[in-house]
């Protein structure tokens, strides 16, 4: 059986890795302006949604966000 610093360790070292690759906090404001503008159908044109649609999934269902820097494209085109 393992020794509980060997798991505070291992944790610490996980949280670590973690830290590194998604920051906590930004310096700027992601605004999106370096992705292309969504094509926006009329509002007249909107079909009924019963449910809400997956956050990840890109609107034109061309796929799935798949990364951090994907991600700032699909929350621009959330925010339009």
């Amino acid at each position: 059986m393992m020794d509980k610093s060997i798991f505070r360790i291992i944790f610490i070292a996980l949280l670590f890795s973690v830290k590194t690759q998604i920051p906590l906090s930004y310096t700027e404001e992601n605004t999106g302006r370096e992705c292309k503008k969504p094509e926006l159908p009329e509002p007249s044109k909107l079909k009924k949604v019963d449910k809400l649609p997956n956050p990840f999934e890109w609107s034109d269902r061309s796929g799935k966000v798949t990364n951090l820097d994907e991600w700032k494209c699909r929350r621009a085109e959330i925010k339009a």
